[in-house]
């Protein structure tokens, strides 16, 4: 028998800890992730210089308010568009792995405060969750640098999402493992 296999999770679901350890699986069709990507809104803060010109220049103040909003809707458009990318690369190409569309985003149990930081979040305790696998083999490794596609066109996007699939490293990696299966919920970190 395979031993099992902890990671660290963050998750917004309520827990009872008392109810530790939950055996719960991946049955969604999407993942809480891919459901706030697609409504997800993306506000990008002005900047003292901006609100500063707003101010002093009050005729300039609605055409960057605008420009704004067109900022955010494209980072919006593309942060979908990678997505999507990336799944119809894995559809065709790597059928076998995880979809980031149903899967469970896991990270390594020893630096995942390093880890979500790199990512973006807060560590609040009461979201961070130890799980634990059965199969350390049902567990894809890659590099969520690789996810990194702003500027890029879509074929250069695809040819990420190549990279990506094939758990290639960028050169300052930032490690997620994608699962999709029955896990435990041991505990809170």
């Amino acid at each position: 028998m395979m031993p099992k296999v902890q990671f660290a999770h963050y998750t917004s679901w309520e827990l009872d800890d008392s109810a530790f350890p939950i055996s719960c699986g991946t049955v969604w069709q999407e993942s809480n992730y891919w459901k706030h990507k697609l409504v997800q809104k993306y506000d990008l803060p002005k900047g003292k210089r901006i609100e500063s010109l707003c101010a002093a220049m009050p005729q300039v103040a609605e055409i960057v308010t605008s420009m704004y909003e067109i900022i955010n809707k494209g980072k919006y458009a593309q942060e979908v568009l990678k997505e999507l990318v990336f799944e119809d690369v894995r559809l065709e190409q790597f059928p076998a792995l995880p979809s980031r569309k149903t899967c469970i985003f896991l990270l390594a149990l020893e630096d995942h405060d390093s880890a979500i930081r790199k990512f973006g979040f807060t560590t609040e305790r009461p979201h961070a969750v130890e799980i634990e696998v059965e199969n350390a083999d049902d567990v894809f490794l890659t590099d969520a640098m690789l996810l990194n596609c702003g500027t890029l066109m879509v074929h250069e996007m695809k040819e990420q999402a190549v990279r990506y699939w094939n758990g290639e490293r960028s050169g300052d990696p930032l490690l997620e493992y994608l699962y999709v299966g029955e896990f435990m919920i041991v505990g809170r970190l």
